[in-house]
């Protein structure tokens, strides 16, 4: 990680009351349900780690309430849920942050719902033989997938350090999805798309590569989360003061116009505005767009996600890109961005992460 933006990151960190969230809330997309858990916090956000999360910090959800709190939270869900995704503000199978004993009290009302995939959202070094026997030998009988899914954000080596402020060993990664694979479980990485101190032809290219890589070791799928500019996180305060803009919703169609067939059946997406055009987390900035692109973005990208199967979504794109009149400039705009160098100068990273020096001192 690079140690000015972790600074940075703790300064935003201790000016910002704290983000006692809910004990549990839960968004739903279709049959997609996700749920989060309140947990006193992540180990990397309390190190100063991800220049882009404002997860924030709760309290430790007493075992003996979870039934209580969990029928609250499903009392809104539309059923049947066929997918349930189960974070919380770092990592699920972080016993520091999710006591053993809360997290199969979690299972255990969980069973009975006889979902059809489980999905489990943790850092991949909380992967251990242990949790996935556990995983396997509790819910095994009680749904036809178990999914693990884990922060990628990029697959370079200085974005990650020095953008994203993250501590991935990607080789470790690497053997961690073998291990996941080894228990018949399926695999989904996350990949951040708009990384501060990037062109937007850096970010493109960062992104695609990112996708690309994530399939190569193994992902059954890549979820692609474009930059949701947060007021207490290192991007924001970049957003602030000028030093970072707001990322374009044509980044993502772009990457379905440009991805090979073998990674777009394994592509993706959220937060893309779905969350704010549905009244949630609507302090949250998400790709910019105009109303009439904005409109069509979100139409295609559901369109796309409706299917996994790479030669009708490669229809839905071509349908797109050919038969769509343009309304506006927004398209161009965003071609015209991406005509600047393709590759990082790191000296230029660095330029502008020393520039944030003063605002520690």
């Amino acid at each position: 990680m690079n140690q000015i933006l972790c600074s940075l990151n703790k300064k935003i960190q201790s000016a910002t009351i704290v983000n006692d969230v809910k004990p549990c809330t839960l968004w739903q997309n279709g049959s997609f349900v996700h749920i989060s858990l309140s947990s006193p916090g992540c180990a990397f956000r309390k190190a100063g780690s991800c220049t882009m999360c404002d997860y924030g910090c709760g309290k430790s959800i007493p075992t003996t309430q979870l039934k209580e709190i969990l029928d609250a939270a499903f009392s809104s869900a539309i059923m049947p849920v066929k997918e349930l995704l189960i974070g919380t503000c770092g990592s699920i199978l972080d016993k520091n942050e999710i006591m053993p004993e809360l997290f199969r009290a979690v299972l255990d009302y969980i069973k009975p719902m006889r979902i059809k995939t489980l999905i489990f959202e943790t850092h991949y070094t909380t992967i251990t033989q242990d949790a996935l026997r556990e995983l396997k030998s509790e819910l095994g009988s009680y749904c036809e997938e178990i999914v693990i899914e884990m922060g990628l954000e990029s697959s370079d080596n200085f974005v990650l350090a020095n953008c994203w402020n993250k501590s991935i060993n990607l080789s470790q990664l690497e053997e961690t999805v073998r291990l996941i694979k080894g228990f018949g479980f399926g695999v989904v990485l996350n990949v951040m798309s708009g990384a501060p101190f990037l062109t937007p032809a850096q970010q493109f290219n960062d992104t695609l590569e990112a996708v690309k890589y994530a399939v190569r070791i193994g992902a059954d799928r890549t979820d692609i989360f474009p930059v949701n500019i947060k007021k207490n996180t290192v991007i924001g305060y970049l957003y602030g003061i000028g030093k970072y803009t707001r990322p374009s919703l044509w980044m993502l169609a772009e990457i379905l116009r440009t991805i090979t067939d073998d990674c777009l059946g394994k592509i993706e997406f959220s937060w893309f505005g779905d969350r704010q055009k549905n009244g949630v987390a609507v302090d949250a900035i998400p790709p910019a767009s105009c109303d009439i692109c904005s409109l069509k973005l979100h139409q295609l990208l559901e369109m796309v996600m409706g299917t996994f199967d790479a030669k009708k979504r490669r229809s839905i794109i071509d349908s797109f890109f050919v038969g769509q009149p343009r309304h506006c400039n927004c398209y161009a705009t965003f071609l015209d961005s991406l005509s600047y160098e393709d590759l990082y100068c790191e000296s230029n990273v660095f330029s502008k992460i020393n520039e944030l020096v003063k605002e520690l001192l």
